[in-house]
């Protein structure tokens, strides 16, 4: 719903979407699953402009996430996000804008239901308070003419990480063990910084779009002999898994660790004699030289 009132333009929404999804792995040992994710969003904002020169855009917003455990049902992990956010556009002159919009979020994750006798885990791990988080977005664009625009932006972003990685994957194997999910999984910090050109010329029917960018994404384990053990216990399970499947038509990339060249050079060694037959490097977090 929405009205223009003396204190701007109002808008109110509220939504849910449901979804339901079944798969069964194709291995001896992992169950069917069934998926039940529903969400549920409620938000509103207030559009304000002052003047011929200025907008301003407050609003907030409730976002409720849940997923059943599977394929071990009985438990339920969720999170419960409540957000404020606010934008402001500026032309400064009638060719130049200048837009800053930020936002926070405060996530309080929670866990109900039951665990697997001899699991070891409890729901109070999961429900230990809210944690905040900051984003933002600022950008200026200069159109210089009807057929230059250029642009500078710098934002940061956070990724939430799934339900998945929270806990909704809920399985015992013979092999590895309880999989119960880490309730204390950070969220990916995304950077962005970018500098654009957009030229039209009419004669030839040509647009041309130029782009120099910088990003980055803060989502590694700090700790790098955690991370390379981390790196070790997947690729275990990854070799595990092609063997039980089909290991004429299942390949299964490697994670190799970033932190050493040794290691990593031990690691691939170590996984090409379980039969994987390539591997994934994240150059993100390596100090140079790469080699």
């Amino acid at each position: 719903i929405g009205a223009d009132t003396d204190w701007g333009l109002m808008q109110a929404s509220a939504y849910g979407n449901w979804l339901h999804a079944s798969a069964v792995a194709p291995s001896n040992f992992v169950q069917a699953f069934e998926i039940y994710n529903p969400v549920v969003v409620a938000q509103l904002q207030d559009v304000i402009k002052f003047g011929g020169n200025h907008v301003v855009r407050l609003s907030v917003e409730y976002r409720h996430n849940s997923m059943g455990t599977t394929p071990i049902i009985g438990g339920t992990v969720f999170y419960d996000v409540f957000s404020g956010s606010a934008m402001w556009q500026w032309r400064i002159i009638p060719d130049l804008t200048f837009t800053n919009a930020l936002r926070i979020d405060s996530l309080s994750l929670g866990r109900s239901g039951r665990f697997p006798p001899g699991i070891g885990l409890d729901n109070a791990e999961w429900n230990q308070g809210s944690r905040d988080e900051i984003s933002f977005n600022s950008g200026l664009v200069w159109s210089a003419d009807e057929r230059n625009t250029v642009r500078l932006t710098a934002a940061r972003g956070v990724q939430l990480p799934s339900l998945i990685d929270l806990g909704g994957l809920l399985e015992v194997s013979p092999v590895f063990g309880a999989s119960a999910g880490v309730p204390f999984v950070k969220p990916s910090i995304i950077g962005n910084y970018e500098l654009a050109w957009d030229a039209a010329f009419p004669a030839w029917d040509v647009r041309m779009k130029l782009r120099a960018f910088y990003q980055t994404t803060d989502d590694l384990i700090a700790d790098t002999e955690l991370r390379t053990w981390v790196y070790k216990i997947y690729n275990d399970w990854a070799a595990d898994f092609a063997k039980r499947s089909d290991p004429n038509r299942v390949f299964p990339l490697a994670m190799v660790p970033n932190t050493d060249p040794a290691i990593a050079a031990e690691e691939v060694r170590r996984c090409a004699k379980m039969g994987l037959k390539g591997g994934d490097l994240a150059f993100k977090g390596m100090t140079p030289p790469l080699y």
